[in-house]
């Protein structure tokens, strides 16, 4: 009995001519825009011919009301609300997707902290709740600590971060330089602090370093005997004139051949210091004679300072092709270097093309 009566309730409304309004005033039962076959005919929203009203645009944002669901507009009346805008937090749907303030910049899935999300920063698609921590300087897994699990040493700074010593608590970039030869700061260089002149030798009278170097730096010979004058230390050339302990080996002015090639430091005719009782050039013989009598070496210094020290003096040869392409015996190559202690560089060669003028 009662459905009946229902059914006879629904025809009577039919017939008197009551409709659902929709589309701006348009009849037939069909409500426009909410991707619902409200009359069930098989048309929806404004596909439908009881939805005769034209789309609209009254905001003017070029988005229209009843237009295709990506980019109809859910808000006709506010220019800064659809379908092609990035989500606000802003207590709206900005976006037109059906989610309030679902803000999500990186497209990680994971709301930002501003919108109240937990995404700690949404500007990084691999920084969100749960992610595995990297070592990249960033909180990925939005914990509260950035690259937690990377510092092995608790130090404070990660590998990833420029501890160039992990294992190391007194090693990283923010530790003070010790003389240690341990490149204490991580900065690339050992011990600089205690090397003033920047000649790659220690400062002898450091009492610092000591312990690792021994008094006046005799352990490993890398002491320098003046650490303000960047040509003294030792293995340098050792001037025969100038009063001095060029190459920090306890002698004056002594002649010697520290790199070997049959040419000592001295000019001829020069004393040396009688006073040198050392094997300074080591050679096997007390550097305590006076000049060999052949000219001075230009270049005297250990082969580990100067590769080519060997191979500068004042007797050297090379073979050389000449301007016609045969090689001959000449004293100079073209490197930039007084190669036979003339006082000139490399004579002998076009200065623009190092091509052979003789």
């Amino acid at each position: 009995m009662r459905q009946a009566a229902l059914f006879f309730l629904l025809a009577l409304i039919a017939t008197l001519g009551f409709t659902q309004v929709s589309c701006d005033g348009a009849g037939g039962g069909e409500v426009c825009d909410d991707g619902v076959d409200n009359d069930r005919d098989g048309e929806i929203d404004c596909d439908d011919p009881d939805c005769t009203v034209d789309p609209t645009d009254d905001d003017g944002d070029g988005y229209l009301v009843c237009d295709i669901p990506e980019l109809s507009d859910c808000d006709d009346g506010n220019p800064d609300i659809h379908p092609e805008l990035d989500e606000a937090c802003d207590g709206q749907d900005s976006n037109c997707d059906g989610a309030v303030d679902n803000v999500d910049l990186d497209g990680d899935g994971y709301i930002a902290e501003s919108c109240n999300g937990n995404d700690c920063n949404d500007s990084n698609a691999l920084v969100f709740p749960g992610n595995p921590e990297l070592c990249d300087g960033e909180d990925n897994d939005c914990n509260g600590e950035v690259d937690n699990g990377f510092d092995a040493d608790d130090d404070g700074w990660t590998f990833c971060a420029g501890d160039c010593r992990d294992g190391d608590p007194l090693v990283n970039p923010d530790a003070q330089e010790l003389c240690d030869g341990v490149d204490n700061n991580c900065d690339g260089d050992i011990d600089e602090a205690f090397d003033v002149d920047g000649d790659g030798y220690i400062d002898s009278s450091n009492p610092f370093c000591e312990a690792l170097y021994g008094p006046n730096g005799t352990q490993s010979e890398l002491g320098d005997c003046d650490d303000t004058n960047a040509v003294v230390r030792p293995g340098a050339h050792e001037d025969s004139s100038d009063n001095a302990d060029n190459d920090c080996d306890g002698c004056f002015d002594e002649c010697e051949d520290q790199d070997e090639d049959g040419y000592d430091n001295c000019a001829p005719g020069d004393a040396g210091d009688p006073s040198c009782t050392k094997d300074t050039d080591g050679a096997g013989g007390i550097n305590n004679l006076g000049d060999d009598g052949l000219s001075a070496d230009c270049v005297d210094t250990t082969l580990d300072y100067d590769f080519q020290a060997g191979v500068i003096n004042p007797g050297v040869m090379f073979q050389v092709p000449n301007s016609e392409g045969v090689f001959v015996d000449w004293p100079e190559v073209c490197d930039s270097r007084d190669n036979n202690c003339d006082g000139e560089v490399d004579e002998g060669y076009d200065a623009k093309t190092c091509n052979p003028t003789f």
